[in-house]
């Protein structure tokens, strides 16, 4: 009676012990439906997966998608979605596919290899899923009807509108290309504005001024101040109508000392006509500050007499 009871005793904890290893082995579940057994060609559908396990169990690797199954083609899929739900891991995933030819179509199994964290490796298999593609109902008891010609749409302004306002957008846009143009051509055309007398005398002097051509020795400082006084005396003669550059020096000054513009820069006249006539006339060689001099005296001078230009509508009585 005894034996009995330890045999018994000894067959239960084996099949105990046979139902927990197979709980912890086949901890994971795997489910795939879709979502209606039939659609209309070219009508999309979709496919639940659901796969459930215990992390700390197992790890799960996930079934790859495919484009299409078979005759269905693939349009689409979720990402998978991650939820806890009794202590277990689920995921769920959305697959969207269709047909586009009429008849049943079979999307196979989807399978997931199972690493449990003690025993072998297994796999998960779905059922597969049968799907019909209907095509539009056809009611063969009605006659068929012949192809009707094409109809003519009555037309409208409304119609034309755009086209309009494109031909007016063209327009406008070739009229500003062409006013641009015109005046950007003219504006090129005209001739700079004519050079002053006071400018062009003072252009010339920075211009001498630049060349320091009396670095040259004796013959450099002669010829400087034969083009300083030059254009002093031209600019003079042209400035307040004296006949300059036929008078020598003392005739010269001696016209400046009696002219009633001219005798306000009689002074600055006389250093710079003296220090020419020293160079000129080797009575001496004059240094470079006195070089300096003379050139800052003459555009002083050329500065100081610039014309001044009124307006004559300020000057009219209102």
């Amino acid at each position: 009676m005894k034996q009995q009871m330890k045999t018994k005793s000894a067959f239960l904890l084996l099949c105990l012990m046979l139902f927990s290893g197979a709980a912890i082995a086949q901890d994971a579940s795997a489910t795939a439906a879709l979502q209606q057994k039939s659609i209309q060609v070219g009508d999309p559908v979709q496919v639940a997966v659901k796969v459930s396990h215990r992390p700390d169990f197992s790890q799960i690797t996930w079934f790859p998608l495919p484009d299409s199954f078979g005759r269905l083609e693939v349009l689409g899929a979720s990402k998978i979605d991650t939820l806890q739900e009794r202590g277990q891991t689920v995921y769920t995933q959305q697959i969207e596919v269709t047909g586009f030819d009429s008849g049943r179509f079979v999307i196979p199994s989807f399978q997931f290899k199972v690493q449990p964290v003690r025993g072998a490796a297994y796999t998960l298999i779905t059922d597969s899923l049968s799907l019909l593609v209907q095509t539009l109902p056809v009611d063969t008891t009605q006659p068929f009807r012949p192809i009707k010609d094409v109809m003519k749409v009555p037309v409208s302004w409304r119609d034309y509108i755009w086209y309009g306002v494109g031909v007016l957008v063209v327009l406008l846009l070739a009229f500003l290309l062409f006013y641009y143009l015109k005046h950007r051509t003219k504006a090129a055309a005209l001739p700079p504005p004519p050079e002053n007398l006071s400018d062009k005398t003072l252009r010339m002097l920075r211009a001498l001024e630049q060349k320091k051509i009396w670095r040259n020795g004796e013959e450099g400082v002669k010829e400087y101040y034969v083009a300083l006084t030059g254009i002093l005396r031209s600019y003079i003669e042209a400035r307040f109508g004296v006949k300059a550059m036929e008078q020598t020096t003392d005739e010269f000054l001696q016209t400046a000392k009696n002219h009633p513009e001219l005798k306000a820069w009689s002074v600055q006249l006389f250093t710079i006509l003296h220090t020419a006539d020293m160079a000129k006339f080797a009575r001496a060689l004059p240094n470079e500050t006195m070089h300096e001099q003379a050139m800052q005296a003459a555009q002083q001078l050329v500065q100081q007499s610039r014309p001044v230009i009124v307006d004559a509508s300020l000057s009219k009585p209102k």
